[in-house]
């Protein structure tokens, strides 16, 4: 049996959470949704992604203050990219 990734999605707006998640799924992945950068974050804090996908602009802390420093610590571990 393969492996189910895990994919985080930060996204502010709920429409698109929902869009995201529903294709996620659809396609095998197990996805855990935060509505901002702090909240995702915290989600990274305790759980490890296969992926984070990102909306760049948020209040608060976008998606390149939250991916850059998340991707130097994954890439400890796994080669990272942030796209």
């Amino acid at each position: 049996m393969s492996k189910q990734h895990q994919v985080l999605i930060v996204e502010d707006e709920s429409s698109m959470q929902i869009l995201l998640r529903h294709l996620l799924r659809r396609s095998g992945y197990i996805v855990t949704l935060a509505s901002n950068g702090l909240e995702a974050k915290e989600i990274l804090g305790k759980q490890r992604f296969d992926l984070i996908c990102s909306d760049v602009m948020m209040s608060g802390i976008d998606g390149i203050q939250l991916c850059i420093p998340a991707c130097i610590e994954i890439a400890k571990f796994y080669p990272c990219q942030v796209l």
